[in-house]
């Protein structure tokens, strides 16, 4: 099967995904969502969407609770970038990985991925450029309380345009 979407907010050109599938079930109580397809217009390789909720009423859509994941196959920021402009200004950059989230009450509750990027240059808010060959590892995040994030990165590899910067380290944070 062939998908096309268009994004007019983000004034994105059209993305067919092509050799998918999209699949939607429902149980006694929750929902199932999966979306395939082995190309993604110029954005993507592959991808596979799966996302599992509990709720019914989409003007309630606030109280639903559930959990997605997202993993993608050899993409490349493109017309993508602009999702990204309200924290970054993200200019390229390509790779591959999965993310998964979970959400409660229009809140996420935790994140966690794996992921292999390279070629990254962006410029976060109030800095300068950022060029970096390589980052990937496995990222962990998880909200403790109303306001509390425990992150956890490990087998993290970061190469900056002088070198290594880090090495299969592993890190731990809260804020």
């Amino acid at each position: 099967a062939q998908i096309r979407w268009q994004d007019d907010y983000a004034a994105i050109a059209p993305i067919t995904l092509k050799n998918g599938s999209l699949r939607l079930t429902r149980g006694f109580v929750s929902h199932h969502l999966q979306i395939t397809a082995d190309k993604v217009g110029t954005f993507a390789q592959g991808l596979s969407f799966d996302i599992d909720w509990r709720g019914d009423d989409l003007q309630r859509w606030r109280e639903w609770t559930g959990d997605l994941t997202l993993s993608l196959k050899s993409f490349h920021t493109g017309d993508w970038t602009r999702y990204l402009s309200q924290w970054v200004n993200w200019q390229q950059g390509n790779g591959g990985g999965t993310l998964g989230l979970t959400f409660k009450k229009a809140q996420i509750t935790s994140a966690q991925g794996n992921w292999q990027l390279r070629n990254l240059t962006f410029t976060p808010q109030g800095t300068g450029q950022i060029v970096l060959p390589q980052f990937g590892g496995d990222l962990s995040a998880t909200l403790h309380g109303q306001d509390q994030w425990q992150l956890t990165a490990k087998a993290l590899n970061v190469t900056t345009t002088s070198g290594a910067a880090l090495q299969q380290a592993a890190l731990t944070a809260s804020y």
